[in-house]
């Protein structure tokens, strides 16, 4: 099978038009711990050394303006330049370790409007975080809303080299990369909000994480968009939290699985309810028998 272009989602880029407030939020209740803070930009890491997992730049309203994912490598960023030039999508190239903390980027929009980036390394910390309570390991996703699911999937099928891991009647696709988490991208089909961030998910290492995570913002009055559940094709267990500035939902999930087989061919399934939530599936009718007449 071809190998694809992109490693994994690297980072997320919310404008805020309070710096501050947001601040709170994402690591109050995010848990992210601040790795810097300049005048109108904080960089929050997550867990490992990467330098940053979510980047806030104050801006005149708030709002998810980029999503930025790890290069396999440099020869992926130089084929992804010739990919956007067949497809006739503008290209910017840049990147500086000392203003971005990334080196070597390159930012186009997709065809919904919403700018990404590809980038080839990040600063490293020299050792791991101190403990905010909710370990975290993979930044995993993020899901967003298109225009069109099928047309999006080529896009980012031909020019980014996603995989496709499955689909829901053609209006959710679930799209992975080189790391082989069952989906780095989702692809949600709607007819309004097309380009807005709807989720973006954090890789916990325990239930116990997830738990901590879901009663530490109930008891900070967040709302919970989706309570504990687990998800049927990924696998994962999770909670949804609604930041309230952005509008977005933090998602804090476990278990969510691999697909490592490489004939692996995507799923069509049908929208339900324990497509979302398995835990969700109507138990069996339990028989009870007629009384037996004494004798």
């Amino acid at each position: 099978m071809e190998k694809g272009l992109i490693q994994g989602l690297g980072y997320v880029v919310l404008a805020t038009d309070d710096l501050d407030a947001a601040l709170q939020f994402y690591t109050e209740v995010g848990r992210f711990r601040v790795s810097e803070r300049r005048e109108k930009t904080a960089f929050l890491r997550g867990g490992g050394t990467a330098h940053h997992w979510l980047r806030l730049e104050q801006a005149a309203r708030s709002a998810c303006s980029r999503v930025a994912y790890r290069a396999v490598n440099e020869q992926a960023l130089d084929e992804l330049t010739k990919r956007l030039d067949d497809w006739g999508v503008a290209w910017a190239e840049g990147g500086s370790a000392a203003e971005d903390r990334v080196s070597r980027w390159v930012r186009f929009h997709d065809p919904n409007g919403m700018e990404f980036e590809v980038y080839i390394d990040m600063v490293e910390l020299p050792l791991n975080g101190w403990s905010t309570g909710v370990s975290m390991q993979e930044l995993l996703h993020v899901g967003f809303y298109v225009e069109s699911a099928a047309a999006s999937e080529r896009f980012y099928s031909e020019v980014l080299g996603f995989k496709t891991s499955d689909r829901v009647e053609g209006v959710v696709s679930l799209m992975r990369a080189e790391n082989q988490f069952h989906h780095s991208l989702v692809l949600l089909q709607s007819s309004e909000s097309i380009g807005k961030l709807d989720h973006f998910c954090v890789e916990v290492e325990s239930i116990d994480d997830v738990m901590r995570a879901r009663n530490n913002a109930v008891r900070a009055g967040m709302t919970l968009r989706n309570d504990l559940l687990r998800h049927s094709m990924s696998g994962s267990m999770g909670i949804y939290v609604t930041d309230p500035k952005h509008g977005n939902s933090m998602e804090f999930c476990h278990g969510h699985c691999k697909i490592t087989d490489p004939d692996y061919r995507p799923r069509s399934l049908k929208p339900s309810l324990d497509l979302l939530d398995m835990w969700q599936t109507e138990l069996p009718e339990i028989p009870i028998p007629a009384a037996v007449p004494s004798l």
